[in-house]
């Protein structure tokens, strides 16, 4: 946790040169430490500054309430019914023999959304699968891990009868899938990072109530996030304190500075010192 140590006190060093700002995590636990740290460096008690983790942060920005996983399961169900309902092979899939396969198909459905991948390109007729090699340029990275993934946590038992037909109609289950949500005002992490992007590119967001966004402790970052960083770096109002070992991030044949290093020439890099101490 030596970072956020070092995150808090370039914090204290430099909030009042950033006016009105909010400090952003990747997820609760982390601000929690800072606080702590924030507090220890001062000396007494003290308001920490405006914080919000990424999910709390985005949720803002977009409409639609957050869905339960009983909800989106209920739903995916309704979609997946009313896509294969009438198929001899689907016709007595009850919610109970459904439920198993809905909790592999909201992460996938999910990641899809927070890496910005078009479903209709993704889940391809397997014919066409089986024509494009899994090597080649007609796949991205990332479609390339979610069709590994989907086929990796089945039983090869199912696959004739159950999930040729199910992938060859994943597309039409997911339009189905989100267009129940929208209809009812819900959404999900991954669909709200994505109607946040489009409603970027369409110019109908503003990040005005902050005069600086501070993105505190990200490595790694799915493709909705970097865009949705990006958007705010472009106004002038981001600053970013990645988590890193500068040993991983400066040695090239490290895979885990891979990331690291795309993210840093993207955005930048603000927190100049601490990233020598983090594997203490």
């Amino acid at each position: 946790m030596e970072f956020l140590r070092n995150a808090a006190q370039s914090v204290i060093d430099n909030k009042t040169q950033w006016g009105n700002f909010i400090l952003i995590f990747p997820n609760n636990r982390s601000i929690t430490y800072f606080r702590k740290y924030y507090k220890d460096i001062i000396g007494h008690s003290v308001w920490a500054p405006q914080s919000a983790s990424i999910s709390r942060f985005l949720h803002d920005f977009v409409d639609g309430e957050k869905a339960s996983q009983i909800q989106l399961s209920f739903y995916l169900y309704e979609a997946f019914k009313k896509v294969l309902g009438t198929d001899s092979d689907f016709a007595d899939y009850t919610l109970e023999d459904f439920y198993p396969y809905a909790q592999i198909i909201l992460n996938d459905f999910n990641e899809i959304d927070n890496y910005l991948i078009d479903a209709d390109k993704i889940f391809v007729n397997l014919a066409q699968l089986e024509e494009f090699n899994l090597d080649s340029d007609f796949l991205s990275e990332e479609q390339i891990e979610t069709i590994k993934r989907f086929w990796k946590n089945y039983n090869p038992h199912f696959k004739q009868k159950f999930l040729i037909k199910l992938w060859n109609n994943l597309s039409k289950i997911y339009d189905e899938f989100t267009g129940i949500l929208e209809n009812k005002g819900l959404t999900y992490g991954g669909l709200q990072r994505r109607r946040l992007v489009e409603k970027i590119k369409a110019g109908e967001i503003e990040f005005d109530r902050y005069d600086k966004y501070v993105f505190i402790g990200f490595n790694a970052l799915s493709r909705s996030e970097l865009e949705i960083m990006k958007a705010i770096k472009k106004q002038g109002k981001a600053l970013f304190y990645w988590d890193y070992d500068i040993h991983y991030l400066n040695d090239k044949k490290q895979e885990a500075g891979i990331f690291l290093r795309k993210n840093i020439s993207e955005l930048g890099d603000d927190l100049k010192y601490g990233h020598d101490n983090n594997r203490k």
